[in-house]
């Protein structure tokens, strides 16, 4: 059996120099996905949900399987829409994924996803910030049970709220910030160390994040 540190190692050569905006190879995907399911027994944190401050942060996700059947085999950055990122409340317009974090903090037990958006037809970025809570499962203690209840799609690199609306396409009577009942989903955190975690979802998908020294986008750390 491989020891902690060569099946962490292993991981990131598997990803290395892979353009996520292409389906990493089927013989890599298998070898990740078995190198993964190898690592859990290691978790310095075997039980997240009793030692929350493990998983706070900003976290970029390295590698995302989307699990569900109408995306398992799509990249992690693929083209995808304003109203797929947004759980069908902003307009079905298409744009590229560029980058997608997942921001928590303990104290308002805050689980927002991020992802970082281009238009298909200008050069204007945005982000659409998804926000959620998390509770516990008292029988799987690795468990976070997220409930997404609000939508945002914001302006970046200083543009304004008209540019990011003209660089999208979106109507000037269309809210860029709404509520909704959210989903009942949950997250398996089923590794996380200093640097590196490892989700399996509710919907099929398993994920690789690294924890990175940035400020957050919908959390404020200071």
């Amino acid at each position: 059996m491989m020891t902690k540190e060569k099946l962490t190692v292993r991981i990131h050569e598997l990803l290395a120099g892979h353009d996520f905006t292409t389906v990493l190879p089927e013989a890599k995907s298998t070898e990740l996905k078995k190198t993964l399911d190898e690592l859990i027994p290691f978790s310095p944190v075997p039980d997240p949900m009793d030692n929350q401050h493990a998983a706070e942060g900003v976290w970029e996700c390295n590698y995302a399987n989307f699990g569900v059947k109408h995306a398992a085999e799509q990249p992690m950055l693929h083209r995808s829409s304003l109203a797929k990122q947004s759980w069908n409340n902003l307009p079905n317009i298409p744009a590229d994924m560029i980058d997608i974090r997942q921001e928590i903090l303990v104290s308002t037990k805050a689980y927002n996803n991020v992802v970082k958006l281009r238009s298909t037809t200008s050069d204007c970025e945005a982000v659409v910030v998804l926000y959620g809570t998390y509770s516990g499962d008292d029988d799987n203690r690795t468990r976070y049970s997220v409930a997404f209840s609000e939508v945002s799609l914001e302006p970046m690199n200083g543009d304004s709220e008209a540019e990011l609306r003209s660089g999208f396409g979106i109507d000037d009577d269309v809210p860029l910030r709404t509520t909704f009942n959210p989903p009942k989903l949950h997250s398996d955190i089923v590794y996380v160390d200093d640097r590196l975690r490892i989700n399996y979802g509710s919907l099929g998908g398993y994920y690789v994040n690294t924890k990175i020294d940035e400020a957050g986008y919908s959390i404020d750390y200071q």
